[in-house]
């Protein structure tokens, strides 16, 4: 695997995006694809990057990383990813972009913390489908569910309402 890594490093500054696109399409899928090949796709054109992102398991979270500082459109596909570590959830709730966010909130497969909803819902207070997005959360602590009722639009105080984390003083305090 070393040597195809090494040989493929070599060609692929010659080989056209479309042709680059393909590889990306087909290492994203493999097993036991050549790490430094995925981590050189993924820092390419973001139509390289993109199935690197979605799909490659063997990528380390420095990858990861690095690939959501580099641009939003793979930032909202990381997000998508199950099984994110706490490195890369952090790295994705600090970029503060509202898609990237939505997409994080929207993944069933990964479990925030509660900081990281506290952070959210900072970005959440004037976007209502975000909030929408974190009143569906399992993992949404209670508490911020409280304080989330003082600030919600009203369209999504019904929503907060049924999930029973919300304390009678808050109801009647707005």
């Amino acid at each position: 695997i070393k040597l195809y890594g090494e040989v493929l490093l070599a060609i692929l500054p010659q080989v056209d995006l479309a042709g680059r696109r393909r590889l990306s399409e087909r290492l994203s899928m493999a097993t036991r694809a050549p790490t430094t090949v995925m981590r050189a796709l993924l820092l390419d054109d973001d139509q390289v990057a993109a199935p690197i992102c979605r799909r490659a398991e063997r990528l380390d979270d420095k990858s990861l990383i690095d690939a959501a500082q580099r641009s939003d459109g793979l930032r909202a596909l990381i997000a998508a990813r199950p099984g994110l570590s706490i490195a890369v959830l952090d790295a994705l709730v600090k970029c503060a972009d509202p898609n990237t966010l939505l997409v994080l909130l929207e993944n069933r497969k990964v479990t925030l913390r509660p900081a990281m909803l506290n952070d959210i819902a900072r970005f959440a207070r004037h976007r209502p489908k975000l909030q929408e997005a974190m009143i569906a959360r399992h993992d949404l602590p209670p508490a911020l569910a409280d304080e989330m009722f003082g600030w919600v639009a009203p369209e999504n105080r019904d929503a907060l309402l049924q999930r029973g984390d919300v304390d009678e003083w808050s109801v009647e305090a707005v």
